[in-house]
């Protein structure tokens, strides 16, 4: 400020009792606190990246400064990530295809499904050695058939060795249905693979009718057997060619009997049989066991609508 314009104030305050010197004093306390308050709104305005020019230039240089913060540590998230990848899960390997067709057909006058399985490889490469599937996944009444798999914890039927075509001989009609597991064993080791499942059609059954499965077993063990002896895990001998005779028991007497000779798989099924009791004999040969899932205080087979009974007949070696 000018010295004349401070003389003039000076004047003035003289009028009103303030001399040269307060005033020169008062007027430099006050330019010492505007001075302090500007620096401390610079510097608060450098940091918050406002004001104009200096502050402005100040913002954008903490922008920039953000800007690589950001980046360096994109780059240092792809880093761990791909750190990650090479020290955490191992990648996927690709494994050839086993491709299974699978198809059935009935002999009603047997009543047998011969259900035949054709393995191929979907890579010229790899050579197929043979397939197999397990008994859980067939989960049907098997007659004939190689009792073996290539999944070790899996038992169930393969194909011989060096032959990609598996045949299942199966009690009932049967088709295709749903998927199944299978193996396929290769040059390159056990290939799983997936392929058509089997069903069993229930013609003999209907909401009216039942049915009655007969499965004769011969045992290497004389009549009529020891105590505590393993039916149904000692005994392996299909009973093939056996006749049977099944008649319905009612309050007046028997009715009209029905004659059946089991098949290779020793089984005989009796289907669409009207709901009541029914006596079962051997014709030409004895049991020495006879079990079934449903049976009556008399010893006659209980024949439901829509139910299925199952008959275990096994013979001896002697008397």
């Amino acid at each position: 400020m000018e010295d004349h314009r401070i003389d003039s104030l000076a004047r003035l305050f003289a009028e009103r009792g303030l001399d040269r010197r307060r005033l020169l004093w008062s007027i430099g306390g006050v330019t010492a606190m505007l001075s302090t308050r500007v620096d401390r709104v610079i510097a608060k305005d450098g940091n918050s990246g406002n004001g104009n020019n200096g502050n402005a230039d100040g913002g954008k240089d903490k922008d920039k400064d953000k800007d690589k913060d950001k980046d360096k540590d994109q780059s240092e998230s792809k880093g761990n990530a791909k750190s990650k990848s090479s020290k955490g899960q191992t990648p996927v390997t690709p494994l050839p295809r086993c491709l299974i067709d699978m198809s059935c057909t009935y002999d009603a006058e047997a009543n047998e499904s011969t259900c035949t399985c054709i393995g191929t490889m979907d890579e010229s490469s790899t050579t197929l050695r043979s397939i197999s599937v397990s008994s859980a996944a067939v989960c049907l009444d098997v007659l004939t058939a190689e009792r073996d798999s290539a999944h070790v914890s899996m038992p169930g039927f393969s194909s011989p060795e060096g032959e990609t075509t598996l045949s299942l001989m199966i009690a009932g009609e049967v088709t295709t249905g749903g998927t199944a597991n299978y193996w396929c064993t290769t040059d390159l080791g056990t290939i799983p693979a997936r392929g058509p499942g089997l069903v069993r059609l229930e013609n003999d059954l209907s909401d009216t009718t039942g049915s009655i499965d007969v499965q004769v077993v011969g045992c290497d063990v004389a009549a009529p057997g020891p105590a505590g002896f393993d039916w149904h895990g000692a005994c392996s001998r299909t009973g093939i060619g056996k006749s049977l005779v099944l008649t319905p028991v009612d309050d007046t007497g028997p009715g009209q009997p029905s004659t059946g000779q089991t098949n290779s798989g020793g089984n005989l099924t009796f289907g669409r049989l009207r709901p009541g009791q029914y006596s079962l004999d051997p014709d030409g040969f004895t049991w020495c066991r006879a079990e079934s899932d449903d049976v009556g205080e008399n010893g006659q087979l209980l024949v439901k609508a829509g139910h299925r009974t199952t008959v275990w007949l096994f013979t001896c070696t002697g008397p």
